[in-house]
């Protein structure tokens, strides 16, 4: 049994879709996505205010910038 990969828009404003994380997640094949595993999955925060603080994908921040790939 693979795992089966959740998705959500590129467009929302969570740690998911951020520059700054270092969490598992790929670009879906149409671009228009990110495919990850769970909302827990957690990842470092490379802002330099969170000074490399573990976040969830789900996480939020004033401090948010769109993940280069979706440029």
């Amino acid at each position: 049994m693979g795992n089966i990969l959740k998705n959500k828009p590129a467009s929302w404003r969570t740690c998911l879709a951020c520059e700054y994380w270092a969490g598992p997640r790929q670009l879906s094949k149409f671009g228009n996505a990110i495919e990850y595993a769970s909302d827990l999955d957690q990842g470092v925060c490379w802002e330099r205010g969170w000074q490399r603080a573990r976040k969830t994908a789900a996480s939020t921040c004033r401090k948010w910038w769109q993940w280069g790939v979706l440029n």
